[in-house]
């Protein structure tokens, strides 16, 4: 069933809305990375808040191809560093014919969530078929209780359960296996949350440094960002 996402029908203050620094950065080329079905290259920015518990964005790809056997997303997660690790991940996934990622085995493009879960493995779920690229859409992950958490693509949501990770931190950014994937995207209007208030940007923001091919550069310093695989 599509539902909102808890962020989307939050009602914001106007002057959260309102701030930008207006900061725009980028990043000194790197060497070029060897991505592999065992070694991933990521885009991504990381950020960190005591007690953080939901992040958002807003995702409109450029693109998003891949060769066979081999995949390429566009999401954002959230990470338990401190044990094993485990996480939650939404977002956008290319995936190539003959390869399985998480119990997803069929080439094509889908909206999907996926979890690792203290004890329980890694698994991924469809929550879209086929999502269209031209116009983006919303991500979001978020906590409801100690052991549940949701993930939330454009009016789909997925339950992850029996779930006890404690977020350290988001990620925010793109993934593949092949340096010859193409999986640009735009990231707008980053927020993450704490106990049940929302705050705009990335909190205390670090890496952004990626080897290539992936790429990250902030357009709005904390709060947008253009990340992936160039198409």
């Amino acid at each position: 069933m599509a539902i909102l996402g808890r962020r989307v029908w939050a009602d914001w203050p106007l002057a959260l809305l309102l701030v930008a620094s207006g900061v725009l950065g980028g990043v000194a080329a790197a060497p070029a990375q060897a991505c592999t079905t065992s070694n991933h290259c990521y885009g991504t920015v990381t950020g960190t808040a005591a007690g953080i518990d939901g992040d958002y964005i807003f995702i409109t790809p450029s693109c998003l191809s891949i060769p066979s056997g081999n995949f390429v997303t566009d999401e954002l997660w959230l990470v338990d560093s401190a044990s094993a690790p485990n996480w939650v991940e939404v977002g956008y996934l290319q995936l190539g014919s003959g390869i399985n990622v998480g119990g997803i085995a069929t080439a094509g493009r889908y909206g999907f969530w996926a979890d690792q879960r203290p004890g329980g493995g890694f698994h991924a779920h469809v929550l879209e078929t086929n999502p269209y690229l031209t116009g983006g859409v919303p991500a979001e992950i978020w906590k409801n209780t100690s052991s549940t958490w949701f993930a939330y693509f454009n009016g789909y949501t997925g339950e992850s359960t029996s779930n006890t990770m404690i977020a350290t931190h988001g990620d925010w950014g793109s993934e593949t296996t092949s340096a010859s994937a193409h999986g640009l995207h735009t990231g707008t209007g980053a927020e993450y949350e704490i106990g049940s208030t929302w705050h705009l940007g990335v909190p205390n923001p670090s890496g952004g440094t990626p080897a290539l091919p992936q790429t990250f550069v902030w357009t709005t310093y904390n709060t947008d960002y253009k990340a992936g695989v160039a198409c």
